[in-house]
């Protein structure tokens, strides 16, 4: 990890000092960020958005660099590195880095890992002074993956008054492991069971999606929506990744958006249906400024998941370890746009997205807590 972390820190420094003599000569190099830190609190053990938890963690802060170079008038070059800690640990990932070349402005290319056009918030997921909530909507965002690995066509038409664009993209994504705990033994005392925690990482091939995005008449309002189908497979532990069913996964996504200077709207539902786990999902936020540096929120976030015969064996017997439902309020200060205060509260239930480090072994113990009060201060900027 420290030499990851030194390599993607040279690698940085050297791209800042060619953005800065690039600039110099024909400016064609931009050079952005946006980072945060945040404090969470919840009223009992379980863990909230990876930052919040019952002893107030503090060491959650993330930064992430923006950099792309244009090297002819339609070729263009995108890399995003992140640096971020938080309950999980410390992170170094490459979000996407990849070279589009737009022929024209109804068409263009992309081919390298590139940022994925799934949902609102999907590309922008690290830009906290684009939404009202320091957190992104755990029921759709949670693992989401940032970038898929291939070949992606992106443009933008006109219809009269209308502006219409789209993405049709194949190849391979990478996603968040995901931890599930299986029983292993039986307490010899107690007769409870014990739990092993074991990380199952997902991986999706042969991945074929499109994207369409209306911009419509009424300025800042935008409907759309997304399908993609893939093969979905999976990494246990330390074992060879497998694919568990033959059948393809299929998934769909309809949003849309209302965003002036003092209102924001927005709103996704979506559904994945795959042989292991099935999933519905959305959610619907509302902001408003109620000055230029004072702005109140509230959000509500869902999801349901069904899981299937081979993963509800790795699954304890509880309908709240299979939904999530949370309503949020927000106030936030904007010292200025690309800096932000934030105070948010959340009443969580279900303990798909809110759990202990071990929900499995609090179940069985009889102390795992199916609603929770979440507390988050934080700070988010950009430039």
């Amino acid at each position: 990890m420290k030499t990851c972390t030194q390599v993607i820190a040279v690698l940085a420094s050297g791209v800042l000092l060619s953005a800065t003599l690039t600039a110099q000569i024909q400016n064609s190099v931009q050079v952005h960020g946006f980072g945060g830190w945040a404090a969470g609190r919840t009223d009992n053990d379980n863990q909230y958005g990876l930052i919040a938890g019952k002893q107030t963690p503090m060491a959650n802060y993330y930064f992430t660099l923006n950099l792309s170079a244009q090297l002819e008038r339609n070729v263009s070059i995108f890399v995003q590195p992140s640096w971020q800690t938080d309950l999980s640990g410390d992170q170094v990932v490459l979000d996407y880095a990849f070279a589009q070349w737009m022929i024209a402005k109804q068409f263009g290319l992309r081919v390298g890992k590139i940022k994925n056009p799934i949902g609102i918030y999907a590309e922008i997921l690290n830009v906290g002074t684009l939404r009202p909530f320091y957190l992104i909507p755990q029921s759709t965002y949670f693992s989401t993956s940032q970038s898929y690995s291939g070949v992606g066509l992106t443009g933008i038409i006109g219809l009269g008054s209308l502006e219409l664009s789209y993405d049709l993209f194949g190849g391979r994504q990478s996603y968040f492991p995901i931890s599930f705990e299986m029983p292993v033994a039986v307490d010899p005392v107690t007769s409870r069971p014990i739990y092993l925690t074991v990380p199952v990482t997902p991986e999706g091939r042969n991945l074929v999606a499109g994207r369409l995005l209306l911009q419509t008449p009424i300025s800042g309002f935008k409907i759309g929506g997304i399908i993609a189908t893939l093969d979905l497979y999976y990494q246990i532990a330390d074992m060879p990744i497998m694919r568990i069913d033959n059948k393809r996964s299929v998934g769909y996504t309809g949003q849309a958006e209302y965003v002036t200077d003092r209102i924001h709207l927005r709103a996704e539902y979506g559904e994945m249906d795959d042989p292991n786990l099935s999933i519905i999902r959305g959610f619907g936020e509302a902001a408003f400024k109620i000055t230029p540096h004072w702005q109140v929120a509230a959000d509500y976030d869902w999801a349901e998941f069904k899981w299937g015969a081979i993963t509800m064996v790795a699954v304890p017997k509880d309908p709240d370890l299979s939904k999530h439902h949370t309503a949020g309020l927000a106030l936030n200060y904007w010292i200025s746009p690309d800096l932000v205060f934030k105070l948010n509260r959340y009443w969580v239930k279900g303990n798909v997205f809110c759990k202990p480090e071990s929900a499995a072994q609090s179940l069985a113990l009889g102390t795992l807590k199916h609603t929770t009060d979440v507390w988050i201060f934080g700070m988010q900027f950009a430039f």
